[in-house]
């Protein structure tokens, strides 16, 4: 998969689609529910996922979100990114 594809979509009426890599087309969420993986407090961590999450932003007032990163990984290393750049309008004077 692409780092740069996006992996994650919602539709006007609220609809939330997940992009696999399995997939060519997102898939609604709710149909994924079952077959996406799950941890509790009894998995081991070699067997859990994590998601890291980064918001770039100006760093300074007005605080504008510049691009919004995740990575979904494991302890044996990367297993999907999504990398968002977040349009920006013209300050308004």
């Amino acid at each position: 998969m692409d780092p740069q594809e996006r992996i994650l979509t919602t539709e006007a009426g609220g609809s939330v689609y997940l992009k696999p890599r399995w997939s060519v087309e997102p898939v609604l969420w709710e149909e994924l529910r079952d077959e996406l993986p799950s941890a509790g407090p009894d998995t081991p961590l070699d067997a859990a996922e994590f998601v890291a999450l980064d918001v770039e932003t100006t760093g300074n007032s007005p605080f504008l979100v510049l691009e919004i990163g995740a990575e979904r990984f494991s302890l044996a290393g990367s297993l999907s990114l999504l990398f968002v750049p977040v349009p920006r309008a013209p300050a308004i004077p």
